[in-house]
């Protein structure tokens, strides 16, 4: 769908705010991204947008997500397996750990000692992500 003088016209009555989604360039940018790519596993960041048919879209394509929240990987957990989810906020509580580890998540992102601690204690045999910034 592109947006037209003419389909802006037809939302001028919809209350605002409101979101188009065109969830066909959802699916073409996953794609190239997964065509420049082909060996990454590709996680997509929920808090972009969380909205539950472009989870869908990617979770089709093949993709990954990367969640922050226990509201994020729930969603997750609804389209797909938790081998495809990470629990990717960076300080987390111990409490939210065991509970995304119950749920079969077993990838988590740490960015400090005390981290991988908490994963350690929390999530027993998971592996751990650790963002590298280059300078």
């Amino acid at each position: 769908m592109k947006l037209t003088p003419e389909l802006l016209a037809e939302t001028k009555d919809i209350e605002t705010p409101f979101m188009l989604l065109d969830l066909d360039v959802v699916r073409r940018k996953y794609q190239r991204l997964k065509d420049l790519m082909p060996e990454a596993r590709i996680h997509y960041a929920m808090k972009a947008n969380a909205h539950p048919r472009i989870i869908a879209v990617l979770a089709e394509e093949g993709c990954n997500f990367d969640c922050a929240s226990r509201m994020e990987i729930a969603k997750a957990l609804e389209c797909v397996s938790p081998d495809r989810i990470s629990f990717g906020n960076t300080i987390k509580k111990s409490k939210d750990i065991a509970w995304a580890y119950s749920n079969g998540i077993t990838r988590y992102s740490v960015d400090a000692a005390i981290e991988v601690e908490k994963v350690a204690q929390h999530a027993p045999g998971s592996h751990v992500l650790v963002p590298v910034q280059a300078r």
